[in-house]
């Protein structure tokens, strides 16, 4: 059985990063293919590393908060190591590029996952592991829906990416724009295709989903967000649980309590996460994986636009016609149809551009 490799970004402690590269290694096994996926972790998603920072200042500042941010990096490590352990097949873990270019040479594929693997701005500039700069000169690289993130490529990096982008037989990336931005440094064979979550189904997460699946007592709003003010987001979601006469549950950043919110979910498992999104009346969502959750699964949602990077929603809702749910703050949603999403256009659209994604995908690796 011939044998794929991923380098993706998964290890965030991020919902729709550890759900996309499982949805990519899903896709790729359901073709026949053996996967597995590089467990690279950079410097900044180092426990070991961060638990020691934390550790050397919590008698500095604020006990109570540093306690607070001890326990929660404790529970994301537990929830995600567990989730990784169980669903995905990880290399032995990698720390540098040095280890990886001795270990990682029996692969026939060697590909470039989803999310947003080319930002200069979160990697600290070209972290070359993205860029698949370990593998073999003779093998074949690709990419699938890499993301840069951004909406131009800072000039001190054109050269180095043009450089590294040069040697995929080929690429395909998440948002529409990052065509033009390949093209500005001249690479024309980029392919736009869809999130990794896509290539599984309604049907497929909720049967993967399984015994996840959260027993559902009320109606719920859900709200999905991964911004760091997301006082705005809640004012969103308030208005129009009022509306609807829904409960409000909130899936984030921490387990503190906020006003607005009935319920906080804490750090539920990825699975169990996609779980409260299949069984949410509403979602409101204020990041680009909880936009495409939402439209997979056919929700009634708004997307509050992200502070930062939201060229990501924009092509994912420009695509499908769906540019009305993107909303700013709470006065926007006075001029919004709140239940008014006809799925049957959307879904004509979307299946056109799954099948699109799941034959770009095939082609690439075979």
């Amino acid at each position: 059985m011939r044998k794929v490799i991923i380098s993706t970004m998964h290890r965030g402690y991020n919902y729709g990063s550890a759900l996309q590269v499982f949805a990519l290694q899903k896709a790729i096994e359901n073709v026949g293919f053996a996967v597995e996926v590089l467990d690279y972790i950079p410097v900044r998603c180092n426990f070991k590393k961060n638990i020691t920072e934390l550790l050397k200042k919590f008698f500095k500042g604020s006990i109570y908060a540093n306690a607070r941010a001890l326990m929660l990096l404790v529970l994301y490590e537990s929830t995600y190591s567990k989730f990784f352990r169980r669903n995905v097949n990880l290399t032995h873990s990698y720390y540098s590029s040095k280890e990886i270019e001795k270990n990682l040479q029996e692969y026939d594929v060697y590909m470039t996952g989803s999310d947003q693997v080319w930002n200069t701005f979160y990697n600290h500039g070209i972290d070359k592991l993205f860029y698949l700069d370990f593998a073999p000169e003779h093998k074949k690289r690709v990419a699938y829906a890499a993301s840069f993130g951004m909406s131009e490529i800072d000039s001190q990096y054109k050269e180095e990416t043009k450089r590294l982008l040069s040697k995929y037989s080929v690429i395909s990336v998440r948002e529409s724009s990052a065509i033009d931005l390949l093209k500005s440094i001249g690479i024309n064979n980029g392919v736009h295709v869809l999130d990794p979550t896509f290539l599984l189904s309604k049907e497929d997460w909720k049967q993967v989903v399984g015994r996840y699946l959260p027993q559902k007592k009320e109606k719920y709003l859900l709200i999905y967000s991964v911004e760091p003010n997301f006082q705005n987001v809640i004012a969103c979601a308030r208005k129009i649980a009022d509306k609807l006469d829904l409960k409000v549950y909130y899936a984030g950043w921490g387990i503190k309590k906020y006003i607005g919110v009935d319920k906080m979910l804490g750090i539920p498992d990825p699975l169990s996460m996609m779980g409260y999104f299949i069984n949410a009346d509403f979602v409101v969502a204020s990041s680009f994986h909880g936009t495409a959750f939402s439209v997979n699964l056919n929700k009634q949602f708004i997307s509050v636009e992200p502070e930062k990077f939201n060229s990501r929603v924009h092509s994912l809702l420009e695509s499908l016609g769906l540019m009305d749910r993107l909303v700013k703050t709470p006065m926007d949603i006075d001029t919004l149809e709140i239940r008014g999403i006809d799925y049957y256009l959307v879904n004509q659209k979307l299946n056109f551009q799954k099948e699109a994604s799941k034959e770009f995908l095939i082609k690439a690796i075979g």
